[in-house]
């Protein structure tokens, strides 16, 4: 049935919405921790309070975030995604998807800036390197 399909389609927008908004403020919590203790938490608990006034939520399960510090040091902090199904924070696109989105991976998970290494291991960035940019131009004025 129509009705049932938009339906359904309008309640899993309103939770990913929900729980990207979630996703963004224990991120926002996760810096505000590191600048004041130098390190990240090892649980999202350690947030409560402090920087957020409750446990934030996979909107997806019911559970809570997932979250773990990883050995580099930086945090990987993701949602289980529509199947879910925790896939350790695997921000991979479910194939055949070749969507960048965080919402199309296995699991949504918080993008995280690019290390040195990845920055110079990515072709793109040398061919654009390499390309002369043209100068902006505005064109004729009009009066």
């Amino acid at each position: 049935m129509v009705v049932d399909m938009n339906w359904r389609k309008t309640v899993l927008n309103g939770f990913r919405i929900e729980c990207q908004r979630d996703l963004a403020l224990t991120a926002i919590a996760l810096e505000r921790y590191k600048l004041r203790y130098s390190e990240y938490p090892s649980n999202l608990d350690a947030l409560v309070t402090e920087f957020l006034p409750r446990q934030t939520r996979d909107y997806m399960d019911g559970n809570p975030l997932r979250y773990h510090v990883n050995a580099n040091g930086m945090f990987t902090l993701y949602s289980v995604g529509e199947d879910c199904v925790d896939n350790g924070g695997d921000p991979s696109p479910v194939p055949p998807s070749h969507a960048l989105d965080m919402r199309m991976g296995r699991d949504e998970v918080w993008p995280m800036p690019a290390t040195h290494e990845e920055v110079e291991a990515w072709p793109m960035v040398e061919r654009m390197e390499d390309m002369e940019q043209p100068p902006l131009s505005r064109g004729p004025r009009r009066r």
